[in-house]
This record gives C-alpha cells, structure tokens and sequence, in this order.
C-alpha cells in the first residue's frame, strides 16, 4: 500500500502518527523538527517484541482507528490493502 501523505499531513498533525524514542527505548511524543526514521527502523523483531515488532503490526495500532472512524470506506481493508488484481 502506498500513504498518501500529503492528504494525512492536510488532516493530522504529524504526532498523530509519528513519535520517537528515548534513550531507554520507550516511546516519545513528536516534537517539531525531530528526524522521522523508516517505521520498520525501530519496528522488527530485531528492536521490539509482540504486537508492535512489525511494521504491520505498529500500523494497524496507530492507523486502525482513524480508519474506521474518518476513511470514505470506513469497514475494509482495501483503504490500504487494494486486492491484487488491481
């Protein structure tokens, strides 16, 4: 699937998806100006276990939501995952 960022950056703030991490490796809030790594930089299952130690996984976290409650096609998978015969 491919984001279509400048329609999120429109809506959102950027913290609403983006965050970093301190020096013990706990989640942060964004703040202006801060470097925005790859997602799948900090999460592997070489950085991070369970749910959020793939990049799948942090997304259906953090984006899920959103979806569900504001996407034009509120109730399927196919806002980000479009079938592949497409």
């Amino acid at each position: 699937a491919i984001l279509p960022h400048a329609m999120h950056q429109e809506k959102y703030e950027c913290g609403a998806c983006h965050h970093g991490e301190d020096e013990d490796g706990n989640q942060v809030a964004y703040h202006e100006g801060q470097e925005i790594p790859k997602c799948a930089a900090c999460h592997n299952k070489d950085n991070m276990s369970g749910e959020l130690a793939s990049l799948m996984g942090a997304t259906h976290k953090n984006c899920k939501g959103c979806h569900k409650k504001d996407a034009p096609d509120k109730n399927t998978c196919t806002v980000c995952h479009p079938p592949e015969n497409q």
